[in-house]
């Protein structure tokens, strides 16, 4: 007879309808997190959109997949439904990816005994009614704990949201071995030839949803400034998005069609972006970018507005260049910087490589996730 002990039962619990950086967050930890000891669990919506998630199910992840309207549906009623969920599954931890207003409650009620929520954006500005603000003060005191990426969004959320810092721990995000493997000069030129694009090409990519906060519309606009004082520049927008025909539209009327060009989704970004020569990002938030720890694994300099956790992904003057939000003639004077300066480039990129080895390893995001989890069953 087997007398051993259950393994503890970790729930993922991710709302989003895209496929971004908060979900490859998840899905390194879900992937990863069975081997110190976990019964692994999934929820997410069931839309095409997730099913970046589906790989998940070969490391014996169990994948919980929700109807969409469920997360979308007025909030009194939903919660009965996730009432429900909890009580049948009884997890040990709940990690919810970024604030659930309504699972937060809903674990809380089912008596889950540790309630996690990794803050992404805790400097972001949530305009909910007033229906929608009752539910955030009582989700976020409904939280046991909260993971921040870095010490930066710690400070926001202890300011904007009212967090104890006794609840706060900062875990930092990390990167798959592979991201730090030898950069190969033949691949380099493969990928050039492959996107039209020659050795004498200065690539500036932007990795990034096709969304509001990313705000290509200002990026464009500084593209339209570089491009009017450097004839060697490219612009390479990666990404999906609601917003694909308005950015479009724009570059189009703005005459930029040969010079920026959109490549939607890439499932070769890693090539993509060893293949460029620097990474841009104009949003007006973010957290901690994983495309910024990306591109310093592949040494590649960044050049990115100062929101969110961006001064823990980029060292200003030595790794890249942090910019104001909101303004693209700064951001068009900083991408000229190293636009002209090839030396600085690579003396930029080196230094951000030597940096990503030494702090965005994912072994050790995986072990002090876990170490976390641990001590919350211990008590």
């Amino acid at each position: 007879m087997n007398t051993s002990m259950p393994k503890p039962r970790i729930l993922y619990w991710s709302q989003h309808h895209a496929f971004g950086s908060a979900e490859r967050y998840i899905f390194d930890l879900a992937a990863n997190i069975g081997e110190h000891g976990f019964d692994v669990n999934l929820v997410c919506p069931a839309i095409p959109m997730m099913d970046g998630y589906r790989p998940l199910e070969k490391y014996g992840v169990k994948i919980h997949w929700v109807k969409p309207e469920i997360y979308e549906r007025n909030s009194v009623l939903a919660l009965s439904y996730w009432i429900q969920f909890f009580n049948k599954l009884r997890p040990s931890v709940v990690h919810f990816n970024d604030p659930c207003l309504v699972g937060g409650l809903a674990a809380w009620i089912a008596h889950v005994p540790n309630r996690v929520m990794m803050h992404h954006t805790a400097e972001m500005i949530r305009n909910y009614n007033f229906t929608g603000r009752v539910f955030e003060y009582l989700a976020f005191r409904s939280y046991t704990r909260f993971i921040f990426s870095n010490p930066l969004s710690q400070k926001s959320g202890i300011h904007h949201d009212g967090i104890p810092e006794d609840k706060c721990i900062v875990i930092p995000f990390g990167l798959s071995p592979d991201w730090f493997s030898p950069i190969d000069n033949v691949t380099i030129n493969q990928t050039r030839l492959q996107l039209g694009l020659s050795d004498k090409d200065v690539i500036i990519l932007n990795p990034a949803r096709l969304a509001p906060q990313k705000r290509h519309d200002m990026l464009i606009e500084a593209a339209k400034l570089v491009i009017s004082k450097s004839s060697s520049v490219v612009f390479l927008l990666a990404g999906e998005g609601e917003l694909k025909e308005v950015i479009e539209h724009q570059i189009s009327i703005s005459g930029l069609s040969s010079r920026v060009r959109m490549l939607g989704h890439r499932t070769d970004i890693h090539s993509v972006i060893t293949a460029s020569d620097i990474v841009v990002l104009s949003s007006d938030f973010e957290g901690f970018p994983y495309v910024l720890m990306e591109a310093a694994a592949r040494g590649i300099p960044a050049v990115s507005t100062e929101v969110g956790g961006i001064r823990n992904a980029i060292l200003d003057g030595e790794t890249g260049i942090i910019v104001p939000a909101g303004n693209p003639t700064i951001l068009a004077d900083a991408l000229l910087i190293l636009i002209n300066d090839p030396q600085k480039r690579r003396q930029f990129g080196r230094v951000a490589r030597q940096r990503a080895e030494i702090l965005f390893s994912r072994d050790t995001l995986i072990k002090n996730t876990a170490n976390f989890y641990h001590s919350l069953l211990d008590h």
